[in-house]
C-alpha cells in the first residue's frame, strides 16, 4: 500500500514538472514571436494583462505598440500610460471608450497582480509599484 501510494505520488509529481516545463516553453515561444522587440515586458504577468485586456476591450497589444516608446518609458510603463493606449486603440478602430474603463483596468490590474484596487493610480509602475514580475517565474 505504501509504495503504491509512494508511485503515484511519484507520478503525479512527474507529470506537473513536465506540465510546468511545457508551459514555459509555451511562454517563451509566446514572448519571443510577440514581444520580441521589448524583451523589457517579457513577463508572465504581463501576457497575463494582455490577455485579460483583450478580453475586456477587445483590443490587442502588440510589441508595435511600445515599439517607439523609450525604453525607459516600456521599463516604467504606468497603469494610467496602459489605460491611454487602450484607449487610443479604442479610438482607432472607430469604438466608444467606455466612461467606466479605467475602473475596469483598475479591476484587471488588480486581478492579473494580485494588489488591492486601492494601490492603484494613474501613476502607478506596473514593475516598481505593482509588483509586475520579470521573466518566467
Amino acid at each position: 500500500m505504501g509504495e503504491t501510494l509512494w508511485w503515484m505520488f511519484g507520478s503525479i509529481c512527474a507529470v506537473l514538472a513536465v506540465l510546468k516545463l511545457c508551459g514555459t516553453i509555451w511562454c517563451s515561444v509566446e514572448l519571443h514571436r510577440n514581444w520580441q522587440g521589448c524583451p523589457e515586458l517579457w513577463a508572465l504577468d504581463w501576457l497575463d494583462i494582455v490577455y485579460r485586456v483583450q478580453r475586456e476591450f477587445g483590443v490587442a497589444l502588440t510589441a508595435s505598440d511600445f515599439d517607439t516608446r523609450a525604453l525607459e518609458v516600456r521599463t516604467n510603463l504606468t497603469a494610467g500610460k496602459l489605460w491611454e493606449l487602450v484607449a487610443s486603440k479604442l479610438q482607432a478602430d472607430g469604438r466608444v471608450i467606455p466612461r467606466d474603463g479605467w475602473d475596469y483596468l483598475v479591476a484587471l490590474l488588480s486581478e492579473s497582480l494580485n494588489v488591492k484596487t486601492s494601490r492603484i493610480c494613474p501613476e502607478s509602475r506596473l514593475y516598481a509599484d505593482l509588483g509586475m514580475l520579470h521573466g518566467l517565474e
